[in-house]
């Protein structure tokens, strides 16, 4: 943890010689008289010294977006960390929320999870106290912008609109309406991502409006940035508004403005709603084109990446790519398990030297508490890692007694095996388990009650109250049980087939719903129940 200390050195040299008593008795009323003029140049100088303090927080903060940019190394964080501190003690540092939120970004990219959590926390409290809403609206951006990179977009949502909240709508100050406006484009990510239009359009709307009266009192943005994506969003809006010749207007005057010398990131916005216009007028191509153009722009922003990938998907799959589709949707799946996984490793990793470092503090302030505290901290670290682990083993185990039990079933169970005698008479539900395990009319995305009632020679309601009362199932249920089974036994006998491939081939429709049928049938994902199954094979 930082120590947040100032230390003043005051150093007074006296001296009482006699021999010069009344002299100084002299120099008493030219002193006086310094300091009354001290005082009046003080007070008519006071507006330039807050220019001055302004001036600079405003060197601090840029000198750490520039450590934050260009410096590499483990030890980044620690040297923005220093200025963010030397800020912090000011407190009238019109810029410090500011710099601490670029240092919160560090922490996050250095894997220093907790740290950035603890800040944000931190920041929330100091904003309170401060009485400052444009520092508190700061404060919920960054939690959000946490919440979005762990993978929780609905938090994030809730988090951008309880900041955005507190700021006024059309903000007159430039700092206000710069942060006023980075929350609108973070809370239209998170609504892209949740798929909340409403928040979309409204957040988009606000912030063209926004940089539309800045522009208008004289104001310019050299990078182009806010403008580019001012009408990228006023072309989702008429896109939304199905007025595809003036979003085509909009986004290509947007095009216009842009800077080439500036990264692809700089202006996300505007290729995603261009990748939107796009496939909307029919040329995928051009789509696709931007959609590839945000994914190698995002290379070491994997949150963000996903997004893109999942678009790109989409796009492929309308477009009847199937072989396309099926190989992005892999690299997705492979993204996003890799993240989740690192991300536990990262945080598990961080919380441990987090608690370090808190007991290292602890020691420094309260000696009589250093044995406690270290042993109580360690204690429960231990206890958590060890329930944690030896729940990770049993369930692991758990889950291989399962595939095996499953796999003597198969063996028990396999229709057609040499001496067996089928039975004269089978019940209907027993003749549609049957019907469903041999011919797989499941393979069919589309099947539902009236299929299997004519399987059966019965009414679609008939079916319906059939697999309730023996199976207590519903009808999709019971279908998505049969297809979960099926891909069991796929990807235990073929270890090199894919997620995606078996869900198209079952009818699941899409690899998401094959995840979460199969998650709820064996309470595993595929890919875990592959792996526990080539483990329970080698023993």
């Amino acid at each position: 943890m930082c120590n947040y200390r100032l230390r003043y050195a005051i150093t007074e040299n006296m001296t009482e010689p006699t021999a010069i008593n009344r002299l100084i008795k002299r120099l008493i009323f030219l002193h006086l008289a310094i300091i009354a003029v001290t005082a009046i140049m003080a007070t008519s100088c006071a507006g330039t010294d807050e220019r001055g303090d302004e001036d600079l927080s405003m060197r601090r903060a840029l000198e750490v977006q520039k450590l934050s940019n260009l410096a590499q190394g483990p030890d980044v964080s620690v040297r923005i960390e220093a200025i963010v501190d030397s800020m912090r003690q000011s407190r009238h540092d019109t810029y410090y929320f500011s710099a601490a939120n670029v240092l919160i970004d560090q922490f996050f990219n250095e894997g220093k999870i907790a740290r950035a959590e603890s800040l944000a926390v931190k920041m929330m409290c100091e904003a309170t106290a401060s009485h400052d809403i444009t520092a508190a609206a700061i404060a919920h951006r960054i939690r959000g912008q946490i919440l979005y990179k762990l993978s929780r977009p609905e938090k994030a949502l809730a988090e951008f609109i309880e900041g955005r909240r507190i700021l006024p709508d059309f903000p007159s100050d430039l700092q206000t309406f710069s942060n006023a406006a980075s929350i609108d484009r973070w809370l239209w990510i998170a609504a892209y991502a949740t798929g909340d239009n409403a928040a979309m359009r409204l957040s988009g709307r606000r912030f063209a409006e926004n940089v539309a009266r800045k522009m208008q009192v004289g104001w310019r943005d050299s990078t182009a940035h806010f403008p580019v994506t001012a009408l990228a969003f006023e072309a989702s809006e008429a896109l939304c508004n199905s007025d595809t010749v003036t979003a085509r207007q909009k986004i290509n005057k947007a095009a216009s403005l842009r800077l080439d010398y500036l990264p692809a990131n700089a202006y996300e916005q505007f290729y995603q709603i261009r990748s939107m216009i796009n496939a909307a007028s029919g040329d995928i191509d051009a789509a696709l084109a931007d959609m590839d153009t945000l994914i190698t722009a995002y290379a070491e922003f994997p949150w963000f990446r996903q997004v893109a990938l999942r678009g790109k998907a989409n796009l492929l799959s309308a477009a009847g790519r199937h072989a396309e589709a099926v190989e992005t949707t892999n690299r997705l799946m492979e993204l996003h398990d890799s993240l989740t996984s690192l991300q536990n490793d990262l945080y598990m990793n961080d919380l441990t030297d987090f608690y370090r470092s808190e007991i290292n503090r602890e020691h420094r302030f309260s000696k009589s508490l250093k044995g406690y505290a270290f042993a109580a901290i360690l204690a429960l670290l231990a206890i958590l890692l060890a329930i944690s682990l030896a729940n990770v083993r049993r369930q692991r185990r758990k889950n291989i007694i399962l595939i095996e039990r499953l796999r003597d079933y198969d063996k028990v169970s396999a229709v057609g095996q040499p001496g067996e005698r089928l039975p004269c008479y089978l019940s209907p539900i027993e003749l549609l388990d049957r019907k469903m395990h041999t011919e797989k009319p499941y393979r069919n995305p589309a099947l539902g009650r009236k299929e299997l009632a004519a399987m059966l020679c019965i009414t679609p309601d008939e079916v319906g109250a059939l697999i309730k009362a023996e199976r207590d199932q519903t009808v999709v249920g019971y279908i998505n049980s049969c297809r979960a089974e099926e891909a069991r036994r796929i990807l235990e006998s073929d270890p090199e087939v894919t997620v995606a491939s078996v869900a198209y081939e079952l009818g699941f429709g899409t690899p998401r719903t094959m995840q979460r049928v199969f998650g709820k049938h064996f309470g595993m994902s595929p890919t875990q129940f592959r792996e526990l199954s080539k483990e329970s094979k080698r023993h």
